[in-house]
């Protein structure tokens, strides 16, 4: 059987977010993986993704970002935005290193997932998270 690239494309449409998900979270690992291994001095940083979405953003995806950039300012990490991870209903979402972590929406939460950063110390994820509530009063 064989499909010209037009139906190809067409067919990838109609199997819908499903397919497009799979795009996505293989980009994320990607993204994550160059990241991780890249030896310039620029790109040291570990790589946070926080979905950004819009039913992300719905259930409080903006205030999980700001309070990322706030704890990878500390930390020497580096937040990026991700369009959709495709678990809208447990989001907000932050990847660390391929791993999921749902439902980031209580500071807690977002430093439980920065914890797991290589090389960062659950002190200092304590520290900044700490930090950020602080500034937050």
């Amino acid at each position: 059987l064989s499909c010209t690239p037009r139906a190809m494309a067409t067919l990838t449409f109609h199997r819908g977010q499903k397919a497009l998900n799979k795009l996505t979270r293989r980009r994320a690992s990607l993204v994550v993986s160059a990241s991780s291994s890249s030896s310039s001095s620029s790109s040291d940083k570990q790589v946070v993704l926080v979905c950004q979405n819009k039913e992300c953003k719905q259930r409080g995806a903006r205030r999980t970002l700001k309070c990322a950039l706030a704890l990878a300012e500390t930390l020497n990490v580096q937040v990026e935005e991700q369009d959709c991870f495709g678990d809208c209903a447990m989001g907000p979402n932050i990847s660390v290193n391929e791993k999921m972590f749902y439902g980031c929406k209580t500071p807690d939460k977002i430093a439980a997932a920065f914890a797991t950063v290589e090389g960062i110390d659950a002190d200092a994820v304590d520290e900044a998270r700490t930090a950020y509530e602080n500034s937050l009063q």
